[in-house]
């Protein structure tokens, strides 16, 4: 599985976001594109589903400075760890 398609599929309207695939690019940050809190959270748990990992507690509170990137670099960390 490829861990960006799948961070930006979560990200968007097929997982809990408000956006179309297509406009969520991975310098977005994650309150530009439509996340707060609660949809946060929503998406740390499928993200912990889909893939199978545990997100750790440095990424469990949305930061405005939080981008698509930092997610999937988290991910992708979390997946080899």
């Amino acid at each position: 599985m490829d861990i960006q398609n799948e961070v930006l599929r979560l990200l968007s309207q097929e997982g809990c976001g408000v956006l179309p695939r297509e406009q969520i690019e991975t310098e977005c940050a994650l309150l530009d594109i439509g996340f707060d809190s609660l949809r946060y959270m929503e998406f740390v748990v499928l993200l912990e589903e889909s893939l199978h990992i545990t997100v750790p507690d440095s990424m469990l509170e949305i930061r405005a400075e939080m981008k698509v990137a930092d997610i999937i670099r988290m991910a992708s960390e979390a997946g080899h760890a």
